[in-house]
């Protein structure tokens, strides 16, 4: 699979397809970059700016990227269904000068749930860290 296209692999549409590139991939872990953080019409951002909470959507993502990249999966196949450990070292990320780079690790999983620390960074400067579970949606009821 070919990194040259990340938005392909993201189940949002238009600007928020967060994910801009992909640095670096394999099997355990994906690298990604975004430079939209400071756009002033961020579809996130609210009257006191783009909070660093959001550095989370960043992270899950990357995580439906490398998911794609690794198992062809389509969009929309996996759902964020736990936030852990979610750490922030800002409290804004517009205001941060360089681009946002996302770090995903593929911690433990099977094809019904999968587990990622993430961690985004902004000019070396830590921005934000988190483990997100993500559960397949083939096995919800309905």
């Amino acid at each position: 699979m070919s990194a040259d296209d990340p938005a392909r692999f993201l189940p949002h549409g238009g600007r928020m397809r967060l994910i801009e590139r992909v640095e670096s991939w394999d099997e355990s872990q994906i690298v990604c970059l975004a430079d939209n953080h400071r756009a002033p019409d961020h579809p996130l951002r609210g009257a006191g700016g783009l909070a660093a909470v959001h550095a989370v959507e960043y992270a899950a993502q990357a995580t439906a990227v490398h998911g794609g990249l690794v198992g062809g999966a389509e969009p929309g196949l996996r759902y964020v269904a736990a936030i852990r450990d979610a750490a922030l070292a800002v409290d804004r990320l517009d205001d941060l000068p360089a681009p946002l780079r996302i770090e995903a690790r593929h911690a433990a999983g099977n094809d019904a749930a999968v587990v990622y620390a993430c961690e985004v960074t902004s000019g070396g400067f830590p921005v934000a860290a988190v483990r997100l579970t993500l559960v397949a949606v083939r096995g919800i009821p309905s």
